[in-house]
């Protein structure tokens, strides 16, 4: 099941991680046992702040997800069951065209905060639900 795990990293540790070094070599090493989907980086709440999408494959994975953030950040974990628009019910009827059974929206267009729209290109959904 594709699900959302998001991380808020506090203050002081993302902090004092920053500060020695560790916290990108730390980061990617979480990741490259979990090989997400995808994973950004944001501000939340003030917090450094992770939106990993990952296939969990049983429920009995969950602690081995969220433990390494814990364990290095002491970090706030969340976990929620997540599903791309062409899983969501009743969005198949809206106007966009599909590429094939389980395929993103082949392009948009984006327009940055005050500037021009320009054509973004999006590859299809590797099907994990």
């Amino acid at each position: 099941m594709r699900c959302l795990l998001k991380v808020a990293i506090p203050v002081e540790t993302g902090n004092a991680t920053i500060s020695d070094g560790s916290l990108p070599k730390t980061i990617e090493s979480i990741l490259a046992d979990l090989k997400p989907e995808a994973a950004y980086f944001a501000g939340d709440n003030g917090k450094r702040t992770g939106f990993i999408f990952f296939d969990l494959k049983d429920a009995s994975q969950i602690p081995a997800v969220a433990e390494p953030w814990f364990l290095a950040f002491d970090a706030h974990v969340e976990l929620h069951p997540a599903m791309n628009r062409w899983r969501f019910p009743g969005t198949r009827r809206l106007p966009h065209k599909r590429l094939g059974s389980d395929a993103a929206i082949a392009s948009c267009s984006c327009v940055p905060h005050g500037g021009t729209a320009r054509r973004a290109s999006r590859v299809p959904d590797s099907g994990s639900s």
